[in-house]
C-alpha cells in the first residue's frame, strides 16, 4: 500500500512539474487505473495527454477521446530500433471500449518521452485496429476503423500514418474491407499490403485489391443464387521524394483509378441514381459480355434476369445485343 501511494504521489509530481512521463510510468499508471485506485481523468493527466479535443495535423479532423466509467486497458503495440539500441520508438495502444489512442514514445540516451499520440477516428461497431508495417526503411501505422454498417452494407476504411521525425503524419487512406449485399451483383471486397519500394526517387506502396461478386438482390430481386466472378488487381500509390501524401499511380497499377475506387467503394449510393447504375454496369462490362456471349454459361440465366430488370440502363445495351446474338 505504501508503494502504491508512493507511485501515485510520484505521478502527480511528474504531472505538476510538466515533465514527460516515462514508458514505465505509463505502464504503472495503467495498472493502478485498472485496480480502481485512480480515476480515468487522473490516468490521462498522469501520462500527460488529457482527454481534450485535439485537431490532428495531417487530416484536420477533430477527434475526441471520451472518458468512460470502465478502466483503461494498455498494451505494448510494437518496438522499433531506428539508429541504435539507445535511440528507438515504442508504440503503445491505450483503449476504452470502441475508442483507442496510440502513444508514440521516443527513447534516447536512456530517457523516454511521450512525443505524440494518435486517436483513431469514429469506430461505431468494433474497436479500431492498429497494424504496423515497415517499408523501405520507414515505419507506417495502419488504423482500421468500423464506422459504417447497416442492412447489407459495411465499410471498414484504413488510414495510413507515417512515423516521421517523432510524430505521426497521415499519408494515405485505403478501403480495408467491406461488403454490399443489397445489390445485383453483390460484392465483398478487401485490400492487403504487399510491397513497398523506392524507384528513382519515388516511394511506392502496393496493395492487392480483391472483390468477389455474387448474384444479389435489387428491385424485384433475383431468383438465382450463384457465384459470378472474382477480381484481383495490384493497385500502387506513390509519392516523389519530399512529398507527404501518396497518390494513385496509374503506371504501376493493374487498373484505372475509376475502377479501383468503384470496386472497393463506400458502396451505399451505387444504385440511387440512373447515372450511377449506368457507371456500375459499364465498369463490369467485360464480365457481363463474357457471360452474354455464351448461352451455356451457368450464369446466363442470372444475366437474363438482370437485363429484364434494368431495361433503362444505357451502358447495358452492348451486353443486351451480345445476349440476343448468342449462339
Amino acid at each position: 500500500m505504501r508503494l502504491l501511494a508512493g507511485l501515485i504521489a510520484t505521478w502527480f509530481a511528474v504531472t505538476a512539474s510538466g515533465q514527460s512521463p516515462t514508458f514505465l510510468s505509463i505502464l504503472d499508471a495503467a495498472k493502478v487505473n485498472e485496480s480502481g485506485r485512480s480515476t480515468n481523468e487522473e490516468f490521462w493527466n498522469t501520462i500527460g495527454i488529457g482527454p481534450a479535443l485535439r485537431r490532428t495535423s495531417a487530416r484536420g479532423i477533430t477527434a475526441t477521446f471520451r472518458r468512460m466509467d470502465c478502466p483503461c486497458s494498455i498494451e505494448l503495440q510494437a518496438s522499433y530500433t531506428l539508429e541504435s539500441p539507445d535511440d528507438f520508438d515504442e508504440l503503445v495502444q491505450v483503449s476504452e471500449g470502441n475508442q483507442a489512442r496510440l502513444l508514440l514514445i521516443h527513447n534516447q540516451d536512456g530517457i523516454s518521452k511521450l512525443v505524440d499520440y494518435l486517436d483513431a477516428e469514429m469506430s461505431e461497431y468494433a474497436p479500431p485496429k492498429f497494424s504496423i508495417y515497415s517499408s523501405a526503411g520507414r515505419t507506417f501505422v495502419q488504423v482500421t476503423t468500423f464506422p459504417r454498417g447497416g442492412t447489407g452494407l459495411a465499410d471498414f476504411p484504413a488510414d495510413w500514418y507515417e512515423v516521421y521525425e517523432n510524430h505521426f503524419r497521415w499519408v494515405l487512406r485505403v478501403p480495408q474491407s467491406g461488403h454490399q449485399a443489397n445489390a445485383d451483383p453483390a460484392r465483398d471486397y478487401s485490400t492487403r499490403f504487399v510491397d513497398g519500394d523506392f524507384v528513382h526517387g519515388v516511394e511506392i506502396l502496393k496493395f492487392v485489391y480483391s472483390a468477389g461478386f455474387v448474384s444479389g438482390s435489387s428491385s424485384g430481386g433475383a431468383s438465382i443464387e450463384i457465384d459470378l466472378w472474382n477480381d484481383e488487381r495490384v493497385v500502387a500509390f506513390s509519392r516523389p521524394k519530399g512529398q507527404t501524401f501518396f497518390q494513385f499511380d496509374r503506371r504501376r497499377s493493374e487498373t484505372t483509378k475509376e475502377f479501383a475506387d468503384f470496386m472497393l467503394s463506400e458502396a451505399g449510393a451505387v444504385y440511387d441514381f440512373p447515372a450511377e447504375r449506368s457507371k456500375f454496369y459499364r465498369l463490369l462490362g467485360d464480365h457481363l459480355l463474357e457471360i452474354a456471349r455464351d448461352p451455356r454459361d451457368p450464369r446466363h440465366e442470372w444475366l437474363r434476369q438482370l437485363l429484364d430488370r434494368e431495361r433503362d440502363v444505357p451502358s447495358l445495351e452492348p451486353v443486351r445485343k451480345a445476349f440476343a446474338n448468342a449462339r
